[in-house]
């Protein structure tokens, strides 16, 4: 188990690797140790490696403007779907973990499927992933029983799916 917060693509490495290999073990392992900091940098380290990875593959004419709104919307996700979770789970079910403790199994769940998310249409399997990993961080890395971490899930997309369906309209103004 990684015991340092230290920013490394080796501890990065790591743990991208306990995670994907055993994410149950990787979650309750870290039960009361979930941390924002720790998944924060995860998170950042992937969501760099993803928008340089996109950079290179990707055509466009202004790479840095690019670059921002990869990195801005890899890491901004997060923050409001985790947000949304948090939401989702104290409406319905009453406050069960503390919110760095949500976060944190968002963090390290979106951080270890934007590392394949930048092969075009690996969407159709980093997503789905994305949740898996999600849901295995909820039971296992903070104790909620199945029923309310696939209560939280869905709540968390169809609130998503709403809210970006209804901001649409506005976009194309």
């Amino acid at each position: 188990m990684e015991t340092t917060n230290a920013l490394s693509l080796a501890s990065h490495g790591r743990t991208f690797f306990q995670l994907v290999g055993a994410p149950g073990k990787f979650f309750e392992t870290r039960r009361h140790q979930l941390y924002p900091r720790a998944s924060m940098g995860f998170l950042v380290i992937s969501a760099l490696l993803f928008t340089a990875a996109s950079l290179v593959f990707q055509r466009c004419q202004t790479p840095m403007v690019t670059g921002a709104i990869l990195l801005g919307n890899a890491v901004g996700m997060v923050i409001i779907l985790s947000f949304i979770g948090y939401l989702v789970m104290v409406v319905s079910m009453g406050k069960k973990v503390r919110y760095r403790q949500l976060f944190s199994v968002y963090a390290y769940a979106s951080g270890a499927c934007l590392i394949a998310a930048w092969i075009p249409h690996l969407l159709i399997v980093s997503e789905p992933w994305r949740w898996c990993l999600i849901g295995i961080g909820l039971t296992r890395g903070c104790g909620l029983k199945l029923t309310g971490t696939i209560w939280i899930i869905i709540g968390s997309i169809t609130v998503m799916t709403v809210l970006f369906r209804s901001l649409l309209p506005l976009m194309q103004a």
